[in-house]
């Protein structure tokens, strides 16, 4: 999406050289010059399909032979952190209380006090009132379709979480 968005916003020359400094693009041909490889491909309308690669790091390799579509692999961002774990989950029982906290982990998607009750093993009315008490926390908020009544996680729930 980032990639699109560049190209998007400041064009192929742009977003090329930002892949990596020794890429150009200049009337339909993209260039890849390294003193060990210089290669022009000619993509003569075939389209070019850009890959990021965790395995890339620090190069692009290209695929242009035909009859396959011509494939840039470039290092993705943020490669450098995939060697690292993430911080151990926060235990937030302690603080919202055992059946609060699970109703916030259940809300990765939108769900009614019912559906919530069944995967909980919570009582439906135990599970509204601690979910009046979410939403009063702006952790989550309601929306109505029809007869039913969703809670979805806010970006505060989300934020809590992570």
């Amino acid at each position: 999406m980032f990639r699109a968005r560049r190209l998007a916003d400041a064009g192929p020359h742009r977003m090329f050289s930002e892949l990596d400094p020794t890429i150009s693009w200049s009337d339909g041909v993209l260039s890849v010059n390294r003193p060990e490889l210089d290669l022009h491909h000619e993509l003569g309308g075939r389209g070019l399909v850009l890959v990021p690669s965790l395995f890339a790091w620090p190069n692009v390799f290209v695929k242009a032979s035909e009859p396959w579509a011509p494939v840039l692999r470039y290092p993705t961002r943020g490669v450098g952190a995939m060697w690292f774990d993430d911080p151990p989950a926060v235990d937030l029982a302690p603080v919202l209380g055992q059946a609060r906290a699970a109703l916030l982990v259940e809300l990765t998607t939108p769900s009614t006090t019912t559906s919530l009750a069944r995967r909980t093993g919570l009582a439906p009315s135990g599970v509204s009132a601690h979910l009046s008490r979410l939403a009063a926390a702006g952790l989550v908020t309601r929306r109505r379709a029809g007869r039913l009544v969703f809670y979805v996680r806010t970006a505060r729930g989300d934020a809590l979480l992570s």
